[in-house]
């Protein structure tokens, strides 16, 4: 049986990813190569007129059921934040389970909310 969405991501730039798949966010992100097609993540580009988001900034990465998000050894970083938790800001290729209601920010520029399906 195939798994169903696990929920959406809700970015500060008003777009919407339906977490049914992985999903790769940044500046200008680039897959790597060898990507069967069923296994291809979003590909989201956010803006960045200062470029303080890196080309390849963030990865969300579906196992199973967890959402992880994973910095992808970014220069100004990532801040996750669980819903009442203090943030934290991952280290370089780090990766962080993300709760309903988790805020992640990319280099202070971009954010994004994750919203678990009902």
């Amino acid at each position: 049986m195939p798994r169903p969405p696990l929920g959406v991501l809700r970015l500060s730039t008003g777009d919407v990813v339906t977490l049914d798949r992985s999903v790769l966010l940044g500046r200008a992100p680039r897959l790597a190569e060898g990507h069967r097609a069923a296994d291809r993540p979003h590909v989201v580009k956010v803006p960045s007129p200062e470029r303080d988001v890196s080309r390849n900034h963030v990865e969300v990465v579906l196992e199973g059921w967890h959402v992880l998000i994973r910095d992808l050894g970014t220069t100004n970083g990532t801040t996750v934040a669980l819903p009442g938790a203090v943030p934290v800001r991952l280290r370089a290729n780090d990766q962080q389970v993300l709760a309903a209601g988790s805020l992640v920010s990319m280099a202070d520029e971009i954010s994004f909310v994750f919203e678990a399906a009902p």
